[in-house]
């Protein structure tokens, strides 16, 4: 009984390996997935979920509609003009996207001393916040936004599209 057990075990990791590998060989295939990559804290199997999920970078016309769409849009209810309740996370859309930006965000912010772009975003957020849970939001928001942006530009990853440059900072340099 237990001899059965394991191989059901053995052939499941093996089909696991089997799929990770696949994944890898395809993304040759879709030059957006080798660009999603180079982002810290996305590796094969989150960047082929961004792409199959999302499917087209012209699906959403704005960076807030697929915030809503991966569930990490701010919901407001009112009456004549008069809020009925508190601000909340859209519940419509879908979930695994939400989930995903959660694993970037974790894995970003792991790793000690080494400082990435997500960490310094997460930790700039912090700051200004003061909030840790408006803090990770944000940063899930934005590593939502940077993958967008670099398929719907069709660009390559780069790592101040988390810190862009403002008008007045471009002028000075």
């Amino acid at each position: 009984m237990v001899s059965d057990d394991y191989d059901v075990l053995d052939s499941t990791i093996a089909a696991q390996q089997k799929a990770q590998d696949r994944a890898i060989r395809e993304r040759r295939q879709y030059p957006e997935i080798q660009q999603f990559m180079k982002m810290p804290s996305m590796g094969p199997i989150s960047a082929h979920v961004f792409d199959a999920f999302i499917q087209t970078p012209h699906r959403f016309a704005t960076k807030q509609r697929l915030w809503r769409y991966c569930r990490l849009g701010i919901r407001t209810r009112s009456s004549a003009g008069k809020p009925l309740a508190y601000k909340r996370l859209d519940r419509s859309g879908n979930g695994e996207l939400k989930a995903l930006s959660y694993r970037a965000w974790m894995n970003g912010i792991r790793g000690g001393k080494d400082s990435n772009e997500v960490k310094r975003f997460f930790e700039a957020s912090l700051d200004r916040t003061n909030n840790r849970t408006h803090a990770r939001l944000n940063t899930q928001r934005k590593i939502l936004a940077v993958l967008w942006t670099i398929w719907r530009k069709q660009t390559a990853y780069d790592p101040n599209l988390f810190f862009p440059l403002t008008p007045t900072a471009q002028a000075v340099c």
